[in-house]
């Protein structure tokens, strides 16, 4: 009971300072250069009593047992030294960490021109992929620096190529990856499984995030590609299938008339 009345008091003290000064700028800016109505006040005030209560219910969860539940998970699966089972487990809780995160449902359903579904699919797809390849580095002991270095240079590369509109999902749905659910659950999970092969946990467990947090940025432009090659095509068969309109002398003397 003790263990969670401090749990508790520490998140509660965590979410004030992380809400409050946000509360104290939006009620100074309605008192002063952008007044509102009180009914839109009152709801304002209500909203944010629930965002208090929110994130402290979720960060005392998240904390009691996403974290120590990842820890173990990675070790245990780690220990097994089977390949393919931990390729298997890194890419079903790297899909399913990253379809339960909150941030990415939100910004699903903020971009019209992509289905939910299909944006929260490709990043957690991403996601497993991208963990998969990590728990690969540990395992054996890739630099991080090479990842990072090939990777980022087939997100820039793939920048030439994508429509605006994909590109600017992309480089917003790499921050929303790596979200609450991400930090609480994926880095305890690759700290227990780099304890589990006896390797180093800052060069080894972190960087995990990094690699999470660049995914969207490769799956998103990803779909933008395949959306103008797509499009390219079907323009192309258009072309092909219109007939040619020719037009006799009678044609051109009856358009005259």
């Amino acid at each position: 009971m003790f263990f969670y009345h401090s749990k508790f008091e520490e998140k509660f003290s965590e979410t004030i300072k992380a809400v409050f000064p946000i509360l104290l700028i939006v009620l100074a800016l309605c008192f002063t250069i952008t007044p509102i109505p009180p009914s839109i006040l009152v709801t304002f005030l209500i909203g944010a009593v629930l965002l208090i209560l929110g994130m402290l219910l979720f960060n005392v969860g998240v904390e009691s047992s996403m974290t120590p539940i990842g820890e173990r998970v990675g070790s245990i699966m780690t220990r097994s030294k089977n390949v393919l089972i931990m390729v298997l487990i890194s890419f079903v809780m790297g899909m399913v960490i990253t379809i339960s995160e909150p941030d990415l449902q939100v910004l699903a359903q903020q971009v019209p021109s992509i289905p939910n579904m299909t944006l929260i699919l490709a990043v957690a797809v991403g996601v497993g992929i991208f963990l998969v390849m990590s728990i690969l580095r540990m395992l054996f002991s890739i630099p991080l620096a090479y990842l990072l270095l090939i990777f980022y240079g087939i997100v820039f590369a793939l920048t030439l190529f994508v429509p605006a509109d994909f590109l600017a999902i992309a480089f917003d749905s790499g921050g929303v990856a790596s979200g609450p659910m991400t930090a609480t659950f994926l880095l305890p999970f690759a700290m227990g499984a780099c304890e589990a092969l006896g390797g180093n946990i800052i060069t080894d467990a972190f960087g995990i995030v990094s690699m999470v947090a660049m995914t969207p940025l490769i799956t998103i432009q990803s779909m933008g590609l395949i959306y103008r090659i797509k499009e390219y095509k079907l323009q192309k068969e258009t072309l092909v299938t219109t007939p040619e309109v020719v037009f006799t002398a009678e044609d051109m003397e009856i358009i005259e008339l």
